[in-house]
């Protein structure tokens, strides 16, 4: 499959997931967002900008976003974790989060 099939692959396979999925880089920039994922977190979906700043507004987010980073220091393992994210119009949620490095 070539590079820019396995990308369009990709994106549906996300996009099409019903769990919440983020995607993130290596410098903590959200580069995709699925649906659920867009409706829960209140970011838009497909987005592909830098949205470092989006879990970084609040403390209350820290754990959150720290359970992602935890994907890029404990490679080949997948974490799942307990962790609490407020949205930016307040709205509390506790999530069983999953997250994995995936090169």
């Amino acid at each position: 499959m070539k590079q820019e099939q396995q990308e369009h692959f990709s994106e549906r396979v996300l996009r099409d997931m019903s769990s919440a999925v983020l995607v993130v880089d290596r410098k903590g920039n959200i580069i995709y967002v699925n649906q659920p994922a867009s409706q829960m977190l209140e970011a838009e979906a497909g987005a592909r900008e830098n949205r470092y700043n989006y879990f970084m507004e609040n403390d209350y987010n820290d754990a959150f976003f720290e359970a992602i980073l935890n994907a890029f220091y404990r490679k080949g393992e997948t974490t799942v974790e307990k962790v609490r994210f407020m949205t930016r119009s307040g709205r509390k949620y506790v999530f069983r989060l999953s997250s994995s490095f995936l090169p």
